[in-house]
């Protein structure tokens, strides 16, 4: 306790000693409340910089999912190209068996026209052959 009570008594005596003590605790606790300031700008700084990295984070993940699908709309562009490609031809196939079908339907009218001409010239010569026998 004693070296206490002596640090008190030579604190006091330097403190009347030195006229600029009080001047002195003046700019060191301004000094300190400086420091107290910068650490906050600092803390603020420290805040923005996190936050700017979640957004870059945030956009770089966007960008890759952007990209992604870009690519996926690339690939299902080509399969309608495909798909399209085969319908055309599809169509074009349909289209040549129906002018095909049209043409034997044609044929099939004219040789049923001369199988019902051949049946009645059949006809006609029974009844010519009956009448001459």
């Amino acid at each position: 306790m004693a070296d206490r009570k002596e640090y008190e008594v030579l604190f006091g005596l330097n403190a009347r000693m030195n006229s600029g003590f009080s001047s002195t605790f003046s700019r060191a606790k301004a000094e300190f409340a400086q420091l107290g300031s910068d650490i906050q700008n600092l803390q603020k700084v420290q805040a923005n910089i996190s936050g700017y990295q979640k957004q870059q984070a945030a956009v770089d993940k966007t960008a890759a999912k952007l990209e992604r699908l870009k690519n996926d709309e690339r690939l299902l562009q080509q399969e309608l190209t495909a798909a399209r490609a085969v319908q055309a031809s599809a169509s074009e196939a349909a289209q040549k068996a129906a002018e095909s079908m049209g043409a034997e339907s044609d044929k099939a009218k004219e040789l049923a026209l001369e199988a019902q001409r051949a049946a009645q010239n059949t006809a006609h010569l029974e009844r010519e052959h009956q009448r001459l026998s």
